[in-house]
């Protein structure tokens, strides 16, 4: 397996790594890198760029993945596992990637999304993959940095939890805070499908994404993304009919608080299902991307937006995975993204644009 960088269109770079990959990657300021491997799930970190790798943490369970990598304000590093029909756990470095220690054992089966709150407090949701009642839906709070870890939010999974139209959802999409250091906690798959408001004193606040359907379509999926854009609008993608982004429209005295559909891929591109399945960010410069494809792997593509979300370019490629889900930016000196490909994939990284460069593609 090897790990491939797209520095520039047209050109790679493959630096051999002898662990099958995940495609979860961090990317520091200083220029380290450091990846977390599966099968068992491991943490390595290279400090010249990628060349070689040195492993700074493993466990033992052999069927156990990567899924989250955070880096907070204080240069501590956090990956989190997915571990299907078994509980999660999230490793935390305070000394640059050099040691990781496991500071919180979740009671579902994925580690998905970390934030920081402007004091400093971290959050982590859980993910449940299985269509029982056997985890947990909870949000984590932490006030020290990571050390310790205390439940902020649980929410009640229903009747019925095997059964789409009885269970209240079926797990946790998104995590996330815009500018304003407002939370929201994204719900999928079933009857509270939505996105909602998170107070902080860990109730629940208003669904902001009820979002309409087209043709009898389902919204089980759920909304999965988030992104803001310098001009402070929000900006949303579902995991399911009708394929778009939408443009969150806040509630005033004189206007009701909607989603509004901006760019519809399905309409655009000729294409009868485009799932966007939770990959959106803002690069450093300030553009808008969102990761998506359809129902091949060659369908992969990015929307990018060079003009705070008003319009949106379709850039196709082709991924080795079969549901790519993360587009992150690097920390570096180099203007990047990198693109996760799903589980033992290499990650991908393609230029992070000025937004000049993205109205002109």
């Amino acid at each position: 397996m090897s790990l491939s960088r797209l520095s520039v269109a047209g050109s790679a770079e493959v630096v051999p790594l002898k662990s099958k990959m995940s495609g979860i990657v961090m990317e520091r300021a200083n220029g380290d890198i450091l990846t977390a491997t599966s099968s068992p799930f491991a943490i390595h970190k290279s400090i010249d760029g990628g060349v070689t790798w040195v492993q700074k943490f493993s466990e033992a369970h052999p069927n156990r993945n990567a899924r989250l990598n955070f880096e907070d304000s204080r240069g501590y590093l956090f990956f989190g596992t997915a571990l299907t029909n078994n509980a999660a756990t999230i490793a935390r470095s305070i000394d640059g990637g050099e040691t990781f220690v496991t500071v919180l054992t979740l009671e579902s089966d994925s580690a998905w999304y970390m934030i920081e709150r402007d004091n400093g407090d971290l959050y982590v949701n859980e993910y449940n993959s299985s269509n029982t009642a056997m985890f947990a839906y909870n949000v984590w709070k932490s006030v020290n940095g990571g050390a310790a870890w205390t439940k902020f939010y649980t929410h009640p999974p229903g009747p019925d939890p095997s059964n789409l139209t009885n269970r209240t959802i079926r797990h946790f999409h998104m995590l996330w805070r815009d500018t304003s250091d407002q939370m929201y906690l994204s719900m999928a798959h079933g009857l509270e499908t939505g996105a909602y408001l998170l107070n902080n004193d860990g109730t629940l606040g208003a669904n902001i994404g009820d979002y309409p359907t087209t043709g009898g379509a389902s919204k089980g999926g759920g909304l999965t993304a988030f992104a803001q854009a310098d001009n402070g609008d929000i900006f949303l993608t579902p995991d399911n009919y009708p394929s778009c982004v939408y443009k969150y429209q806040p509630a005033s005295p004189t206007v009701e608080g909607k989603l509004l559909n901006v760019h519809d891929v399905a309409s655009k591109y000729g294409t009868s299902r485009e799932s966007f399945i939770l990959g959106m960010s803002k690069g450093r410069y300030g553009v808008l991307y969102a990761l998506g494809n359809g129902t091949s792997a060659n369908r992969t593509f990015l929307l990018i937006s060079g003009d705070d979300g008003a319009t949106w370019k379709y850039v196709a490629y082709t991924s080795e995975g079969t549901r790519p889900t993360f587009v992150s930016v690097s920390r570096s000196s180099i203007p990047r993204i990198h693109i996760d490909q799903g589980i033992n994939r290499p990650f991908v990284t393609l230029p992070d644009y000025t937004k000049q460069q993205a109205m002109n593609l």
